[in-house]
């Protein structure tokens, strides 16, 4: 066998090839994960994108990777609808709880304020700030 040549990517078909891989060996060792990728947007009256969160569900979890709200429209309740749509669409495909990290200076109280509590800090990232991983059940 020749030697394996390591490169560095940023690809959609490797990233598929290592959650394929993944899921094939945590199926040998667990129940199925049931990843399921999910997403929610929210657009405004041209189509433009002004809002969304996306994450996946995996082992009975939903983990939130990312939310945004144009700045425009913060502060609204548009984000909780956004969230709330998605946990209750993991809740309806399944999923038992969602957890999601946040940093010091983004939306700690937003997601206090949907029922997610602290369950531990990593302080220090980012450097002069911190994050906090929250869950709730749903």
């Amino acid at each position: 066998m020749t030697q394996p040549e390591v490169s560095f990517a940023n690809d959609q078909d490797v990233e598929d090839a290592l959650i394929a891989g993944l899921e094939a060996f945590n199926d040998g060792h667990t129940e199925s994960s049931g990843y399921k990728p999910m997403q929610c947007v929210l657009r405004d009256d041209a189509g433009k994108i002004i809002g969304g969160a996306m994450g996946q569900i995996l082992f009975r979890w939903l983990n939130i990777k990312y939310v945004w709200v144009d700045e425009s429209i913060r502060g609204t309740g548009q984000g909780e609808i956004i969230v709330q749509t998605l946990l209750d669409e993991a809740k309806k495909a399944g999923a038992i709880a969602a957890k999601v990290n946040t940093f010091s200076f983004q939306a700690r109280g937003f997601y206090e304020g949907l029922g997610f509590a602290v369950f531990s800090t990593l302080d220090g990232f980012p450097p002069g700030s911190a994050t906090h991983y929250m869950s709730r059940k749903l």
